[in-house]
């Protein structure tokens, strides 16, 4: 999870972290995040140390998981 401010104002800070889930294929995944800074932080999603393309928000979605999706989400 990567957090971006402008450098001014409040430093952005994690609240809430994503909780863990075990899923089985085919099931709906979904993280959250709270943060919070000024101005309002950007929160970035990563799969495995990786950015996940179009990741850009508080909440990440899978729709059906499949067992490519398997990995560490942050």
């Amino acid at each position: 999870l990567i957090l971006w401010g402008d450098g001014a104002g409040d430093p952005a800070k994690i609240y809430r972290q994503p909780a863990s889930l075990l899923l089985r294929t085919g099931q709906a995944a979904a993280f959250q995040v709270v943060a919070a800074g000024k101005p309002v932080p950007t929160v970035t999603w990563q799969k495995n140390g990786r950015p996940l393309k179009g990741a850009v928000g508080s909440r990440l979605s899978l729709p059906a998981v499949t067992t490519a999706d398997a990995g560490t989400y942050t």
